[in-house]
């Protein structure tokens, strides 16, 4: 995948042979399809464990203007895994392995998942607490100071001999001395520390506002197959009935075989 350029005609599809079992051909990069049909999945990026059909890009209109919002069904995208495919074998251009033909429209960062890698890594957003919090909190110092401000204003007018501009002044300060002027700075340090560690342990924040959300959260729930888990099924052992064990012993488990166990 890193020899390839925008521009460059390839073969793509799935493999002949698989290291593993459900270990399928991640495609390299953005691809537009030009001749044949594949069955991809698609669930690293929008999280759908249902695979998608894409057909090659020669069935539409030549006349329509190419929009890759709408034709996603012609396009490969890089990350996505090739389920099947089935080659044009009435295209001109036959392919040497056997796949389809696509033309690279996009490589490295600039595809779909690369574009996800640096929203991830170089994450733009602003890292500050939560606002409507942060306000409630100077909210309720300020009407202490409002309050320490009226008392002292109205003491200070009884007071003739009272200079009233540093009556107001004294006023002012007390008003503006309750917001501490770190207090923005603290909080952001703090979501940071939350980012880094956060990151320490594999997870990676794109959104770094959401993280005072957070420590709210008691339940979460994930609506997507292809989030969390996968729709194959591994075959890792058998569970077979074995023999009472003996009066003293305690386990009372039943026996699991593994691949190449005797039973």
């Amino acid at each position: 995948g890193r020899d390839l350029l925008p521009g460059d005609i390839i073969s793509i599809g799935r493999p002949q042979t698989e290291a593993t079992p459900g270990d399928h051909f991640a495609v390299p990069a953005d691809l537009l399809l030009l001749a044949g049909s594949c069955i991809v999945n698609e669930a690293v990026l929008t999280g759908e464990s249902t695979p998608q059909w894409k057909s090659a890009i020669d069935e539409r209109d030549p006349q329509e203007v190419f929009n890759p919002k709408v034709d996603k069904h012609h396009i490969i995208y890089s990350g996505t895994k090739i389920l099947q495919h089935t080659p044009d074998k009435n295209n001109r251009i036959r392919t040497p392995s056997g796949g389809c033909l696509a033309l690279v429209q996009r490589s490295g960062f600039s595809t779909s998942q690369g574009k996800l890698m640096c929203t991830i890594m170089f994450s733009t957003e602003s890292v500050t607490a939560n606002n409507w919090e942060s306000a409630m909190f100077i909210s309720f110092f300020l009407l202490f100071a409002f309050a320490a401000a009226a008392y002292v204003l109205k003491q200070g007018l009884e007071d003739g001999s009272r200079s009233r501009y540093k009556l107001l002044l004294n006023c002012s300060l007390i008003v503006t001395s309750v917001v501490p002027p770190e207090l923005p700075m603290e909080l952001s340090i703090a979501v940071n520390s939350s980012l880094l560690a956060l990151a320490k342990l594999g997870v990676f924040c794109t959104e770094p506002f959401r993280i005072p959300f957070a420590g709210k959260v008691d339940v979460c729930c994930f609506d997507k197959t292809g989030t969390l888990t996968s729709d194959e099924m591994v075959f890792e052992g058998v569970v077979v009935k074995c023999d009472p064990p003996p009066a003293n012993s305690s386990d009372h488990s039943p026996k699991v075989l593994s691949q190449g166990d005797d039973i």
